[in-house]
């Protein structure tokens, strides 16, 4: 698993040495603690980050972000990924960084509106404000939601919505009502996101986990002993034979001084 992980991360973001292990471990804690598979999420994280430019480098902060918004909304954080690179194309049209994309999604599914049908509608909004010379797409698009907002009657609203918006103008209003368009307490939330990943990964260990991890700390400390023991090996095994030969001739001098005593003791 952490191999098919490091190979996928490398392949997939060009990443290498300390940040390689810190992105593998995120990832691998995301999968563990929210049982979504390693492979497919790497890819759809990736995708979506250089889909919007954003470097490799800030993979963790962007899976502290994911993780954030699938709390808070209750949706798997590869599914939230994966509909950001379908849905790319269209939220890069209407000036839409990735984090702006991620809480719009989040919202959207939050609220159980299907995003691809919703998407249709901007896409109506964008041709309309393009036909009618407007550059600033995401200016334009607010203008829209703040006339629907504004309108005096439900009626109104709802009449605005389908001339703006088409045959997902409904949809569209369902969703101003429910708030999908105000993006800033998820936002918010993004932006305090720091860390997700690790607590989440700390607090879903079970008992088992942890003994596991002492475990292996303990025969990473215990290495460098083993390792001593080994060069010390064959000197363990010589030692008994240099002390028997030691003591041999420790017997034969004294046996050598006795008969000499003796010897002069007789003269």
């Amino acid at each position: 698993t952490v191999s098919a992980a490091i190979a996928d991360i490398n392949t997939e973001m060009g990443l290498e040495g300390e940040i390689l292990e810190d992105v593998t471990k995120a990832f691998l804690d995301v999968s563990r603690a929210m049982g979504e598979e390693a492979g497919p999420m790497i890819k759809s994280v990736a995708d979506s980050m250089l889909a919007f430019g954003v470097p490799a480098e800030e993979t963790r902060s962007q899976l502290d972000k994911l993780t954030a918004v699938s709390q808070a909304v209750g949706v798997p954080m590869g599914t939230l990924s994966s509909l950001i690179v379908k849905l790319g194309p269209q939220f890069q049209a209407l000036g839409f960084s990735l984090d702006e994309a991620t809480a719009l999604i989040g919202n959207m599914e939050a609220a159980g509106l299907g995003s691809a049908k919703v998407m249709r509608g901007l896409n109506t909004a964008v041709k309309t404000l393009t036909d009618e010379g407007v550059t600033d797409i995401q200016g334009g698009l607010k203008d829209m939601i703040a006339s629907i907002q504004n309108a005096e009657t439900d009626a109104q609203a709802t009449t605005i919505a389908m001339d703006m918006f088409g045959e997902s103008g409904l949809r569209f209003k369902d969703a101003i009502d429910k708030g999908v368009f105000s993006l800033d307490d998820m936002l918010e939330a993004m932006g305090n996101s720091e860390g997700k990943v690790s607590d989440l990964g700390a607090v879903t260990l079970t008992t088992s986990d942890k003994f596991d991890i002492l475990k292996n700390k303990v025969k990473g400390a215990l290495t460098p002993i083993g390792n001593f023991a080994t060069a010390l090996g064959p000197m363990v095994i010589m030692i008994p034979a240099l002390a028997t030969a030691t003591s041999a001739m420790a017997a034969s001098q004294t046996i050598a001084t006795a008969a000499t005593w003796l010897q002069t003791a007789a003269m």
